[in-house]
């Protein structure tokens, strides 16, 4: 159960994100293009251009057809797939699930709505937690799972729609394409030549700008992506997951809070006279519990306890506990995808002046020139919003790095506050593995001053 929330939920499938992000876009795009064509028949009906809740299972069942698709004829039956397929529910979100995670945790999850980027409208992952493992996972560990869904399928998402515009041939290339000998070479050829080339030189110079600004935004998504899905979600799961299955050795974790928060550089952050004299022992002593008999020694609440502290540590290094930083965020993923609707709707005005300039298929219903001029004007503005966008969240993760009292929160001092009585006398308990850094992150980010050009400037 616990790989299946790590690759649904956590995406650890990254094939997963990518289909449903697709699915739910396509669906998207036909409820647009049946109340445009609404629009022209009868203007009250534009208010069925709502997303249903049947829509939303129906996207989450093509995304399984997608991911079954995608294995070869001969390919062994994905066992987890068919389980993921039967307890992963993708509904529109209701208020009881989504105060759910705040009745569970001291300290939840900002409340940046990151679950309306999908489809427009609040939708949550859910899961049916089938019994006895109601014992170990509650209803608030799957509502703080969904919160993590959101967030880090909101990135993904933003992500995939901005790569997705470098597949759009026609903004990228000259078209159409000049004529070929032997028409090129009379008058009537040559001054075709000229007029398309001329065409394209300016809309070249249009979306010069705009494509500069977009590959921007992709690396800084693809860096804070990288950072929290390798360096966060990755480490935290691999050290959980060793705990679990018994292959963490009782007592090699730090036993307290001081020598919890030392560094770990290039490893887990013992001592090294303990290596050595681990290193010395046979396997069945290193080892004094298979993983059968340490889970008979784990009784649900320990092992639901132990979750609980993971979950919590996992939601605080994903920064996903400080609305200072969520909510800038969020911000700049609308303003993503603003801007990448208005480069599509750019692109459709562009291949319907090109009808009516050189086939003469006119529209008589639309002013294509007046539409081509406010849209420009509409990407300019955001471009200069999703520059600034970044730049805030940047800053918001410099101030976040010398704030003494993230920094003491990240560290594990107040982390482990309501499971720390319950677990003090076991040997083996679970202390969460000291993950990332924002520091790691900025200094990823930190390139040529594009990000942070108003701080270099007072430096200077």
């Amino acid at each position: 159960m616990l790989h299946l929330l790590r690759e649904f939920f956590l995406l650890g499938r990254g094939e997963f994100a990518m289909a449903l992000t697709q699915q739910a876009d396509e669906k998207l795009r036909n409820r647009w293009h049946r109340a445009d064509n609404l629009a022209y028949e009868k203007r009250d009906k534009l208010g069925t251009a709502v997303v249903k809740e049947g829509e939303v299972a129906a996207v989450l069942s093509r995304t399984w057809a997608v991911l079954a698709s995608m294995r070869s004829e001969h390919a062994e039956e994905d066992e987890e797939l068919e389980r993921a397929r039967d307890l992963v529910q993708l509904s529109l979100s209701k208020s009881d699930t989504t105060n759910a995670a705040e009745k569970h945790d001291e300290s939840p999850a900002a409340p940046t709505p990151f679950s309306n980027l999908l489809f427009s409208v609040p939708v949550i992952m859910n899961l049916h937690i089938p019994s006895p493992l109601d014992l170990f996972l509650s209803t608030g560990d799957v509502a703080t799972y969904s919160s993590i869904n959101s967030y880090l399928l909101s990135i993904r998402r933003a992500h995939l729609r901005l790569t997705d515009l470098w597949k759009i041939t026609s903004l990228r290339r000259h078209h159409p394409a000049p004529p070929r000998p032997p028409f090129s070479m009379k008058k009537a050829g040559q001054k075709k030549t000229r007029t398309l080339r001329e065409r394209w030189q300016e809309r070249s110079l249009t979306m010069r700008s705009t494509w500069t600004t977009s590959s921007a935004a992709i690396f800084f998504l693809a860096e804070t992506e990288a950072y929290l899905q390798i360096e966060i979600v990755e480490g935290l799961w691999e050290h959980f997951e060793r705990w679990l299955v018994g292959r963490e050795t009782p007592g090699s974790r730090p036993a307290t809070s001081h020598q919890h928060r030392q560094p770990e550089e290039g490893g887990d952050g013992d001592d090294s006279w303990l290596k050595d004299g681990q290193a010395t022992q046979p396997a069945s002593r290193q080892y004094p519990h298979s993983s059968g008999n340490l889970a008979a020694h784990r009784d649900p609440q320990t092992l639901s306890v132990a979750h609980r502290m993971y979950l919590g540590a996992l939601t605080r290094r994903l920064l996903l506990t400080q609305p200072s930083f969520t909510d800038p965020l969020y911000r700049l993923l609308v303003y993503i995808d603003r801007l990448v609707v208005l480069v599509h709707r750019l692109q459709g005005i562009w291949t319907a002046l090109d009808l009516e300039a050189d086939e003469g298929v006119v529209d008589a219903f639309s002013n294509l020139e007046a539409e081509e001029a406010e849209v420009k004007a509409h990407i300019g503005q955001m471009e200069n919003k999703v520059k600034k966008g970044v730049e805030d969240v940047v800053g918001v993760l410099r101030n976040l790095s010398i704030n003494s009292k993230f920094l003491a929160e990240m560290e594990g001092e107040e982390l482990y506050s309501d499971a720390q009585e319950f677990l003090n006398d076991e040997p083996g308990r679970y202390i969460p593995k000291r993950v990332g850094g924002v520091d790691r992150l900025l200094m990823k980010l930190d390139f040529g001053g594009w990000f942070n050009s108003g701080i270099g400037a007072e430096h200077d």
